[in-house]
Formats: C-alpha cells, structure tokens, sequence
C-alpha cells in the first residue's frame, strides 16, 4: 500500500515540478540544477516503477531511496536559488538564512505550486523509506 501510495505521490509531484519548470522557462533560463533535478526526479521514478513492476527487491528500493536523498537535496537548493533570483537587487545573508526565507514564502501559500511540491517530497521519501524497511 505504501508503495502504491509513494507512485502516486510522485506522479502528481513530477506533474507540478513539470508545471514549475516551464514557468520558470518563461521568465529566465533554469539554471543546468533543475534540468539535473528532473533527470534525477525522473530516474528515480523509473527505478520505482521497476521496483513495483518486479518481484519488488528491496537493494531496488533503498537505491530508490538514495536517489531521493539527491533529488530532495537539488530541490532545496533550486528553492534558494529561485527565491535569490526574484530578489537580486536585495542582496543576501547565508545561504542557510535564505533557504529558511524561501521556506517561509513556499509554505506562506504564495506559491500554491511550489507548496504543493514541498509537501509532496518528503511524503515521497517517507513513503519509499517505510516501503524499503
């Protein structure tokens, strides 16, 4: 049930991350980060669709999980990365600060979007982790 329940999560967090992906195409150039988030993001998705799709190995499962370490990872930087270019002209603190800003306007609702997709990540990571143990 589980397993089901991290594909469907994922399909619907692929589909906003597309959505995201092609309006930030509108306004500048993604930075090569988020091209490689989505190759990830994608990778990922196959390996857990052949996780389910076979007699479910679990080594399959915690590779699964590690790529999701990585996605999850080029997905916090690409939030402070975006929320930095909408911002150029502010300056900067530490990177550590400016994730938490950029956090704080995600999970504001300003973002409906990028709300959804942050909820939905660690959901996914969860959800394969509990699967894979």
């Amino acid at each position: 049930m589980t397993a089901i329940a991290a594909l469907v999560a994922w399909v619907i967090s692929a589909g906003v991350g597309v959505v995201m992906l092609l309006r930030w195409r509108r306004a500048v150039p993604p930075p090569p980060a988020a091209l490689i988030h989505l190759a990830a993001a994608a990778t990922g998705l196959a390996l857990w669709i052949t996780y389910l799709s076979t007699d479910r190995p679990a080594a399959l499962a915690w590779v699964t999980f590690g790529v999701l370490i990585v996605i999850n990872g080029l997905g916090d930087m690409l939030l402070t990365v975006r929320w930095r270019a909408r911002r150029a002209n502010t300056g900067h603190g530490s990177a550590i600060l400016d994730y938490f800003r950029a956090a704080r306007e995600v999970m504001s609702g300003k973002r409906p979007a990028a709300l959804a997709h942050a909820f939905l990540a660690p959901a996914i990571l969860v959800l394969v982790l509990v699967t894979a143990l």
